[in-house]
């Protein structure tokens, strides 16, 4: 027998673990969604059978949040409306109540939860075992649904007016949004993965120096990660909850190089030393301890990471004071590099129609091919990076290997080396039915094997039409399953990469 869920425990889904009355309510009736779990047999397909905890707790969670109206649910359907033109992927919704327990949103849940333990294949979303698994658990939901109590703690927690005025409540709310929400299972996963892999770093010396980073990490995963069910930031998922219109500018999260220059009144002037932007910088984001040693040095290099709250920015992450000039050398190669690049995407792309002849897509075939196709009358322009990177392409597919090569607004050029004989265009003489029809949906599913922008624009002119999702319904019907969530399969799958 799984061992009992406490309010103790349930309660630390809720932001800043915050008690409520109703903690012994639901934390009651998340042990009965538990009993289902560790009945179910669905253990089999997890990692580890103490995820039907989280799994559990979760789920509960989910049904707290239409019980007392906190507004997180409602921007999953209104989200789906808006993007994909229906209620939610995947599930007939022909008969669905918005607001209240419905099987199909458990269906949903359960399937993200299983999908997220299961890195490396994508779990059909028609699976019985979870259908029969979230009818049983919608029973419990139903029965209870016209009795069950509001959390008025939490109701008035996210029904604060400061949030999306002020910069330190709105960023608790996100960060519990991302690191707790019960539909950020998926972030919360990846957040815990990239703390242990900071702890067994080498490099990092001693624990204040893993704090250090660690707190870095919490930080930007909080405002940047996508990585759950809808792949909104945690910023954007709380506005659409809220109703509140506030700017979250994260462009200079990533730390830069910038000069120190005066303080006055509440702001420190940052001077970027590549671009020479000034940015008036909010002095409470900054350690009380460095404000008071540093501040008054102007002139002195720091590289941090800013963020733009509404109409101010906050210092946000790492802090490195005074880098040597090795370092900050390092630092100002990396950024003029990025800027290099994104200037080139443009003329790349006028470039690209013209080798390619108007084509949105050209397909080449060992060495001879590629070599040609980017030396012709020197239409491509290519920094030096990615020439290497050419190269390591070309020594891969140097005899009969197939590349795809398609024109992007942001990177002026993507490069497809893989699956090549399931893109169905009318000029790739490699398409082969047959192949695609087995592997078309990998290029949907796999971020490692092709590039957001180039699968959507892969998917936009009709080019992936043999994938399908496995079914035990036969191809034709995995096929339309796929087909018709396409877009959203695309976005969950390759979250960070949009």
């Amino acid at each position: 027998m799984m061992k009992k869920i406490f309010p103790i425990e349930w309660k630390e889904i809720h932001p800043e673990a915050m008690a409520s009355k109703t903690d012994f309510y639901y934390a009651g009736l998340a042990n009965k969604v538990l009993e289902v779990l560790d009945k179910s047999g669905i253990e089999n397909v997890l990692p580890e059978k103490n995820a039907i905890r989280t799994m559990a707790i979760r789920l509960t969670g989910w049904f707290e949040d239409l019980c007392s109206e906190f507004g997180f649910w409602s921007v999953v359907n209104a989200t789906c409306r808006q993007r994909y033109g229906k209620t939610l992927p995947f599930y007939d919704t022909s008969e669905y109540y918005p607001g209240e327990p419905n099987p199909q949103d458990i269906q949903l849940l359960l399937w993200d939860f299983i999908q997220t333990l299961n890195e490396g294949r994508f779990i059909n979303p028609e699976n019985p075992g979870i259908e029969i698994v979230s009818y049983k658990i919608y029973d419990i939901f139903y029965q209870e649904y016209e009795y069950a109590p509001v959390t008025e703690e939490l109701k008035t927690y996210f029904a604060d007016p400061a949030i999306g005025i002020d910069y330190w409540k709105t960023r608790k709310v996100i960060e519990y949004i991302a690191h707790r929400g019960y539909f950020s299972f998926h972030s919360e996963m990846l957040l815990l993965n990239s703390l242990y892999a900071l702890e067994e770093n080498e490099k990092i010396e001693n624990e204040d120096q893993f704090n250090i980073f660690s707190y870095a990490t919490m930080i930007i995963h909080a405002f940047t990660d996508r990585h759950n069910l809808l792949s909104l930031t945690a910023g954007e998922w709380l506005a659409a909850a809220t109703g509140k219109n506030f700017t979250l500018d994260t462009q200079r999260l990533k730390n830069r190089v910038y000069t120190l220059g005066d303080l006055t009144g509440t702001t420190l002037q940052l001077i970027d030393k590549e671009d020479g932007n000034i940015f008036m910088v909010e002095d409470d984001s900054f350690n009380e301890n460095w404000l008071r040693k540093y501040a008054c040095r102007k002139g002195m290099n720091v590289s941090c990471g800013l963020i733009r709250f509404n109409d101010k920015y906050y210092q946000c992450g790492t802090m490195v004071t005074d880098p040597s000039e090795t370092q900050m050398k390092k630092m100002l190669e990396k950024q003029k590099k990025e800027s290099y690049l994104n200037s080139l995407a443009k003329e790349n792309i006028e470039l690209f129609f013209k080798a390619s002849h108007g084509e949105p897509i050209v397909f080449l075939k060992g060495k001879r091919d590629l070599v040609n196709f980017y030396s012709q009358n020197g239409t491509i322009v290519l920094p030096k990076d990615f020439k290497e990177q050419l190269k390591t392409i070309i020594d891969e597919n140097a005899k009969d290997g197939l590349v795809a090569i398609m024109s992007s607004p942001d990177e002026g050029y993507l490069i497809i080396s893989y699956a090549i004989p399931a893109i169905k265009a009318p000029n790739n003489p490699y398409y082969d039915h047959g192949y695609a029809k087995l592997h078309a949906h990998e290029l949907m599913l796999s971020d490692k094997a092709i590039d957001y922008s180039a699968v959507c624009e892969l998917m936009s002119l009709g080019y992936l039409p043999d994938a399908a999702i496995n079914s035990n319904k036969g191809y034709e019907h995995g096929r339309e399953l796929l087909q018709n969530n396409a877009q959203f399969v695309v976005d969950y799958m390759f979250a960070n990469h949009q």
